[in-house]
């Protein structure tokens, strides 16, 4: 189980079962890695960014979010892990991209009508790339398993927003009391 939860973090998809051996080999596939690890930090930097930028989120969902983001990490290994026999941390950075993408539509519907950063709209630019050059590369399932995670992604900020709403309402109700 080490030797393929090694595989998972570095990409190594051409040496599947190691031919039964003891030994655990493993293939970095350095460009893959990179670009993946790099998606995944520059997509939570600038949500942290935003979040830190609106000053209005409560401390709720700034730990929804915390919460949101072991949930997805720990949800690509298990799927990698336990059910599909798959490499790779993209299912982290899609998640969070969808993440952006709500941080963004928040930000633009806010009574003060204020515009996404043009570092998230170069960083939403880049995921769509990043998307796009693995449909084309990669095998139909990996691109499926792409947009299901924006989509996941999207669904995770929404607990993550309603959450913060009742957080503040039972708040409200306890200082009127």
């Amino acid at each position: 189980m080490i030797c393929h939860l090694k595989r998972i973090l570095v990409y190594d998809a051409l040496n599947p079962t190691n031919n039964g051996s003891s030994t655990c080999v493993v293939q970095v596939d350095w460009f893959n890695t990179l670009l993946n690890y790099a998606l995944i930090i520059i997509n939570v930097a600038t949500v942290v960014s935003i979040l830190h930028r609106r000053r209005v989120d409560a401390i709720t969902t700034r730990f929804a979010s915390c919460i949101c983001l072991a949930f997805v990490t720990s949800f690509q290994l298990c799927l990698c892990l336990f059910i599909a026999d798959c490499v790779g941390v993209s299912i982290i950075w899609c998640s969070t991209f969808g993440w952006l993408l709500m941080c963004m539509q928040t930000l633009s519907s806010s009574p003060t009508r204020t515009t996404a950063p043009t570092v998230a709209r170069a960083v939403t630019f880049l995921d769509c790339g990043a998307i796009v050059f693995y449909a084309v590369v990669s095998d139909i399932i990996g691109t499926i398993a792409h947009c299901l995670a924006v989509v996941m992604g999207i669904m995770l900020w929404n607990v993550a927003t309603r959450s913060n709403k009742y957080s503040n309402e039972s708040e409200t109700r306890i200082k009127s009391n």
